[in-house]
């Protein structure tokens, strides 16, 4: 019989095999000193999925590292597969820095850890797997792990270690660089959406948003760039749509170099070095201790990593150093979930052999910190029928110090209506809101307990919105302000009508439009403070409009802040005011993207005067763009000296527009000191009026900068006067500037410094053009002292136009250099005409170019015989002419001036047009079309340059019957045209060519204008005296009966020379405060503008320039013509024009019509 003692024995034996055997298959799975590749971590993960199936669940994330590894993940749960209503999520990500690897290794010994623990019975461990839902990313960047091990064995030294296996286990890795970045060498950790910016600027909002940012933001993850101007990696758009996609609650992403748990923010506000608390503050330094206090060598900071140690073993992520697109804080702003950065030992790369005592450091504290999941409260959130609601905004309040304080970071609930919001112990105010449903607010006391694994429950139960709420005609809801002021307010039709006016209005942003009738017409002070304008979920545009304004004070908008993408219109129907005051929009702020909008459509005063500062103060941001107009003005509009002093940022955008007034008057330094930064655009257009008076320096010292582009129009009026420097000190930096006049009916004077001190610099572009205008005198120094540097450009265009003339030293002390171009071309006109001495001390240097050119005009191009004086032409500098399709021209120059090339392509020289071009110097290359006859004319001109040109110059310059023609015929051909004598008889009759310019504005110039004309002699002024008095008689005469006064009208309403000139009707406009406020169009245009216009568009010739080769080869073409731009903004029946900006003048193609 064998004893009992021998039964016990083999049960105990066979108990013992069995845990054994059990023992023994856990610890297979991994080996303690081991690091694992990639291949090697996901066998480790199907081992331990295998061996706890039940609880474990493997995915991958949809896209995979630059170099195809997949982004795995192991979940533990009790139902690993699906979300469970009111068990929160938790997530570890390791190996974010592909050197950083610490992270990576604990997160498979924490998975196996928890598979053997549970199937132990460990209760906390249990409980943990059955309350919370935990992901666990080994690796973030398995491609920068490899990049790190491959730099790390080819550095090893030969025959040192026998694998990388052993090397890893033995030394690691030290480079600190190496394999951190990803694949395309980005660093993950500074490749999310910087939110950190986003929650900076909504702070100062009155009504603003405070979580799920990425709705901001999310597609730049596909198209836009981060903070060090990186492309979004595809490591960064995968986590980022995990993080998004799940309900999460609470994470931590792993990283080595330090010793120290990290909270949000991981950036300030100026990105400088310094504390950047959340409204989470207390809560995360919570969470961080209950990692660090798990940690003795963390908590003690006895051995910290460096010169810094951390109290407690925790820092705030600025405080330490700012980073910018941390994964972090992205967590934190863009979803539900709170993260934290844990920093988990000194060394990135540490030896395999201390793993295990690595492990054993910190697993308490990862564990512990899981369990920080369930702090504070959950619920579900559900309507009366038990229909979970989705998106419900959860507001929380604390009380201290006996006041209910706002905790500004709100959660949202899920799917299935459950929410979870981590709370330290405390009094809180909970608050749901929904659209649609009433607010719903509860109160509880959190009491958080050690090792908890079930937040206190909160649920929330919503009632349907009042049905009050919309109903078009009651009383505005949930707003005791607007309610007080009885205001009528209408969610269906989207407005609030007012008949006074509420301090505050904090529901502002449920409408699009708030009305002011009549009765409120005196506006205090910061009126818009405290009016929540914009809700930054959904409604993107607001507007304020009055039927009447009779008053208003400084700083009336002062404050308020137009949030990014929002746009804020303010219409004012009638404005009784006589000014527009003082810093109005003082402290203003313009969001980037943002748009503000202010249209006053009709003014009743006499005299509107912007008063000095009145558009200062303006906090611009980029792309931001301010837009202020006046449709309709009684009388007179007057800017004050300094009424803008403005700072454009980049992208920016200011337009100012006023429209039918009778004359507008600009002080000295109306604008003073206005600077563009990159892109911007400023715009001032005055549009149907009387009368300009532009004082001395109305625009002073304006600085452009790369892009920016400066625009002011004078449109559709009778006269301008400008007094000495209109624009006096401009600084450009590849820019622009645009002068436009359009349709004035009196003659124009640019006096003394009308430009002046301008210098441009890198593809700049300074344009002055004038369309439709009578006659125009450039006086003495209307340009002076103007310096053009790499390919600048300054044009000056006319058009439509009568007679143009430069009088003594209209052009003076240019220097170009670099490629430059300066421009002066006269389209469709009369006469043009330089003076002696017009143009004087231009340097043209450094294959820079000036040109002039004379087009499709009918009357005549004269020049005085020293029109061009001290023309200095230096390392390829060229001055061109070019007449196109012009009837009549006279070159008259000094012999000794240089010319690079003179073109005459579209007109042919018989003849008879000897007398036109005998002053031009022998010496000046002339090119001809080449179907031109070989007449005298042709014969003049190349009578020397036959003698000193190459041959295959003169070819491509002469006309093809003068290439065929030995140099035997050619002299006999000269010989026959008998030159001198012609050229004698064309100098006797030189006296006779008499230029006529009328007198009007340019009275005081009429002796300079009329210098070629021949003296009149005393039996003339006879003759003249005794026409007038004939003249005199027959219009006593003819005004003497209806029927032959209306007959001559008729005569000259038929035939006038000025008919072409005038445009339509002024515009009228309507004014009611309740409607949208309209143009009304008067289509009735001239017949003749019309025929005009059609007539206009004739065959152009593009001229195209060569520097290299001097060449200029002309092309047909039938688009419009160059260097200009459209005349008005918003004028779409003026005629448009097309500015070619920042080209190379000397290999552009040019459009010449």
């Amino acid at each position: 019989m064998i004893p009992k003692s021998i039964y016990f024995l083999h049960l105990i034996l066979i108990s013992s095999l069995i845990e054994l055997s059990f023992c023994q298959n856990q610890i297979q799975i991994i080996e303690d000193e081991k690091h694992h590749n990639t291949e090697e971590m996901f066998i480790i993960l199907d081992r331990i999925h295998q061996q706890c199936s039940d609880i474990t669940y493997i995915y991958d994330l949809p896209l995979k590292s630059v170099q195809s590894r997949p982004l795995r993940v192991i979940v533990f749960s009790d139902d690993p597969t699906n979300h469970e209503l009111l068990e929160p999520e938790f997530k570890y990500i390791g190996n974010m820095h592909g050197n950083e690897v610490t992270g990576r290794e604990l997160l498979l010994r924490l998975a196996e850890h928890l598979c053997q623990e549970y199937q132990n019975g460990n209760e906390q461990i249990v409980s943990l797997i059955q309350n919370t839902r935990i992901h666990l990313m080994p690796s973030m960047n398995p491609d920068g792990w490899e990049t790190s091990v491959r730099y790390a064995w080819t550095e090893t030294k030969s025959e040192q270690f026998e694998d990388t296996s052993m090397m890893l286990r033995e030394s690691g890795t030290t480079n600190w660089l190496v394999g951190r970045s990803n694949a395309n060498n980005v660093d993950l950790n500074r490749n999310f959406p910087n939110l950190d910016a986003f929650i900076h600027k909504y702070n100062h909002y009155a009504h603003h948003r405070n979580n799920h940012l990425d709705m901001e933001t999310f597609l730049s993850l596909t198209s836009g760039y981060d903070c060090q101007n990186n492309s979004y990696q595809i490591e960064t758009v995968a986590i980022a749509f995990w993080i998004m996609q799940n309900p999460f609650v609470l994470s931590a992403n792993l990283h080595n170099g330090d010793l120290v748990a990290n909270y949000p923010y991981d950036d300030s506000e100026n990105h400088l070095q310094m504390y950047s608390s959340s409204s989470d503050d207390l809560l995360f330094q919570h969470l961080a201790e209950s990692y660090s206090y798990s940690n003795e060598r963390m908590k003690s900071q006895t051995n910290p990593c460096g010169s810094t140690a951390f109290a407690d073993g925790i820092t705030n992520g600025a405080a330490w150093y700012p980073i910018c697109g941390g994964m972090q804080d992205f967590n934190y702003l863009a979803s539900n979930c709170f993260e934290l950065t844990l920093e988990l030992g000194c060394r990135k790369f540490p030896p395999g052999k201390y793993l295990p005592s690595i492990w054993n450091e910190h697993k308490n504290s990862l564990i512990n910190y899981m369990s920080q999941t369930h702090l504070g409260i959950k619920g579900v959130i559900k309507n009366e029928e038990s229909n979970a609601i989705y998106g419900a905004n959860i507001k929380v309040y604390q009380l201290l110090n006996n006041h209910w304080q706002y905790i500004d970071h709100d959660v949202t609930s899920n799917l299935e209506g459950d929410y979870y919001r981590l709370l330290v112990n405390g009094m809180y105010a909970v608050q749901v809101q929904s659209s649609g449903y009433e607010t719903e607010t509860q109160y509880i006391d959190v009491d958080n307990k050690p090792d908890q694994h079930n937040a206190q429950r909160l649920d929330f139960i919503l009632k349907p919105e009042s049905i009050e709420r919309f109903n078009p005609n009651g009383f505005c809801p949930h707003d005791e302000d607007l309610q007080h002021h009885q205001c009528t307010c209408s969610l269906t039709h989207g407005y609030i009508q007012c008949s006074s006016l509420p301090e505050k209005c904090r529901t502002c942003y449920r409408y699009s439009t708030i009305f002011f009738d009549e009765n409120v017409n005196i506006l205090p002070s910061e009126l818009f403070l405290d009016y929540n304008l914009f809700d930054y979920n959904s409604n993107k545009s607001f507007t304020i409009q009055f039927a009447r304004l009779n008053n208003v004070s400084s700083n009336t908008f002062s404050k308020i802040d137009v949030g990014e993408d929002r746009t804020l219109s303010i219409k004012i129907s009638q404005y009784a005011s006589s000014i527009i005051p003082t810093r109005i929009f003082d402290g203003l702020v313009m969001q980037p993207k943002s748009k503000i909008d202010i249209e006053i459509f009709n003014v009743t005063s006499s005299l509107l005067t912007v008063e000095q500062y009145a558009f200062d103060g303006i906090k611009y941001n980029s792309a931001s763009e301010f837009r202020f107009s006046i449709l309709c003005l009684k009388d007179t509009l007057e800017f004050e000296s300094n009424a803008g002093s403005i700072l454009l940022p980049s992208y920016a955008r200011i337009e100012l527009y006023f429209s039918n007034f009778r004359q507008v008057l600009l002080n000295e330094h109306s604008f003073d000191h206005i600077t563009q930064e990159h892109a911007s655009k400023f715009s001032i257009s005055f549009d149907r009026f009387q009368y300009a008076t532009l004082k001395h320096s109305s625009f002073f010292d304006l600085h452009q900068l790369d892009q920016s582009q400066f625009y002011l129009a004078f449109s559709n009026f009778q006269s301008l006067t400008i007094e000495k420097s209109l624009f006096d000190i401009i600084t450009q930096l590849k820019s622009s500037i645009i002068f436009s006049i359009y349709n004035i009916t009196n003659d124009l004077c640019l006096p003394a410094e009308t430009f002046s001190q301008i210098k441009q610099d890198m593809n700049s572009t300074f344009q002055f053009q004038i369309s439709y205008a009578k006659n125009i005198l450039f006086t003495t120094d209307a340009f002076t002292n103007i310096s053009q540097r790499a390919q600048s450009k300054l044009s000056i265009t006319i058009t439509n136009s009568l007679d143009v003339f430069f009088t003594n030293q209209s052009l003076n002390y240019f220097h170009q250099e670099d490629r430059s171009l300066l421009d002066i071309w006269i389209k469709y006109g009369k006469n043009l005409i330089f003076a002696d001495y017009a143009i004087q001390n231009i340097d043209i240097l450094r294959s820079s170019t000036m040109r002039i050119g004379f087009q499709h005009s009918s009357g005549t191009l004269q020049m005085a015989t020293n029109a061009f004086v001290n023309i200095n032409e230096g390392q390829g500098g060229e001055l061109l002419f070019q007449i196109m399709n012009s009837s009549d021209f006279y070159f008259r120059f000094n012999q000794s001036m240089t010319l690079e090339r003179l073109e005459i392509v579209d007109r042919i020289l018989t003849d008879n047009d000897l007398c036109r071009i005998i002053d031009i110097p022998a010496h000046i290359p002339i090119k001809i079309l080449r179907d031109n006859p070989c007449s005298c004319s042709i014969f003049y001109l190349y009578r020397q340059l036959r003698h000193t040109l190459n041959p295959l110059v003169l070819k491509d310059l002469t006309p093809s019957c003068y290439v065929s023609l030995s140099l035997d015929e050619v002299e006999q051909k000269e010989n026959k045209c008998l030159l001198n004598k012609q050229i004698n008889n064309c100098h006797q009759m030189q006296g006779e060519v008499t230029i006529y310019i009328p007198d009007g504005i340019c009275r005081q110039n009429s002796q300079q204008i009329n210098k070629n004309r021949s003296n009149s002699s005393s039996s003339t002024s006879s003759i003249f005296i005794l026409a007038c008095f004939i003249i005199v008689l027959a219009c006593i005469y003819i005004l003497s009966r209806e029927k032959r006064r209306i007959f001559i009208i008729n005569i000259f309403n038929k035939y006038a020379f000025c008919h072409r000139h005038r445009r339509q009707k002024l515009p009228i406009f309507t004014a009611d405060s309740y409607q949208q406020l309209t143009h009304i169009n008067d289509n009735s245009l001239d017949d003749d503008v019309n025929q005009e216009q059609t007539s206009n568009k004739r065959m152009k010739i593009i001229v195209k320039y060569n520097a290299a080769t001097e060449q200029t080869q002309p092309y047909l073409h039938t688009n419009r013509s160059d260097f200009i731009s459209s005349n008005d903004i918003n004028d779409q029946q003026n005629e448009d024009y097309t500015l070619q900006l920042n080209t190379n003048p000397l290999s552009d193609i040019e459009n010449n019509q």
